[in-house]
């Protein structure tokens, strides 16, 4: 997929709090797997998708930066009732339509978990940072 990044306030909590970075991780990856599960029509109980990805706390400058760098295998590997890979559904790779719905998602499930944490409250406009 690509590089994930969050807002520079959130990116500070992620620094300090490993449980919410684990989080947001978890977020990132069952998000896109679900996305390449459906796209290759199996169904999620039989499936598994793959990726990689490495977790970088700083940007260009050295500042701290906390986001994602995330490969994935474009395809679903179906699975056995053992749980073993029986074949591989290659996919074409995402449009920018489907990055966009993607990201949506993220972000939707981001911040419905940081507001439940109590780590952001959304207001008329943006969301402020509580407590990093």
């Amino acid at each position: 997929m690509g590089v994930i990044s969050f807002p520079f306030p959130i990116r500070l909590c992620l620094a300090v709090r490993p449980k919410i970075m684990s989080k947001a991780l978890d977020i990132t990856h069952t998000t896109i797997s679900a996305y390449y599960k459906k796209k290759a029509n199996l169904p999620k109980a039989k499936s598994k998708s793959g990726a990689v990805t490495l977790i970088q706390r700083f940007g260009g400058s050295l500042n701290l930066n906390v986001h994602f760098h995330q490969l994935y295998i474009d395809g679903t590997y179906e699975l056995s009732d053992q749980g073993e890979p029986v074949d591989f559904y290659a996919t074409r790779p995402p449009t920018p339509k489907e990055l966009d719905q993607v990201l949506a998602t993220i972000i939707k499930r981001m911040t419905r978990y940081l507001e439940k944490q109590k780590i952001i409250v959304k207001d008329a406009e943006d969301f402020q940072t509580l407590d990093p």
